[in-house]
């Protein structure tokens, strides 16, 4: 996974319900912890691996197929930042 903590965070008083949890995480989903992961609630993640969803995981979005390549690319303490992109 590739985590950013800053998220659970900034929005600690928010309760993140949990949305769309998929049985499979996918290399390249997007996810949000829901608040049935107390201490890690709001923190976002995007899966590097396939792995099965624990059931208290959101998935909120996923990397372009095309793009997906440059999570390879995401070193430890490195930033990085989601640019929106509408397709149809």
């Amino acid at each position: 996974m590739i985590r950013s903590t800053q998220s659970r965070v900034k929005y600690k008083d928010y309760t993140f319900e949990l949305i769309n949890p998929k049985p499979v995480i996918e290399k390249g989903d997007i996810i949000i912890e829901s608040k049935e992961y107390t201490r890690y609630s709001g923190e976002l993640q995007v899966a590097l691996n396939q792995m099965k969803n624990s059931g208290k995981s959101s998935i909120v979005g996923r990397v372009l197929e095309e793009e997906i390549y440059l999570l390879d690319e995401i070193r430890p303490w490195q930033k990085f930042k989601f640019i929106e992109s509408c397709v149809f």
